[in-house]
């Protein structure tokens, strides 16, 4: 799988993992001649107490 993130770019391989921020256009694309399954997972931040927003 290929996947970019705004101007970020990774080629993932079977087995690898990637975390990302949602802030920014994203591509998802197969370059091989054969299916790609892959997973999204969303997850949002934790809780911290008293914690200032950004």
């Amino acid at each position: 799988m290929e996947i970019s993130v705004g101007d970020q770019h990774w080629r993932l391989a079977t087995g690898d993992c990637l975390a990302m921020r949602l802030d920014q256009p994203i591509v998802y694309a197969n370059p091989g001649s054969t299916a790609a399954r892959y997973l999204v997972a969303l997850a949002p931040q934790p809780f911290i107490p008293n914690r200032r927003p950004a």
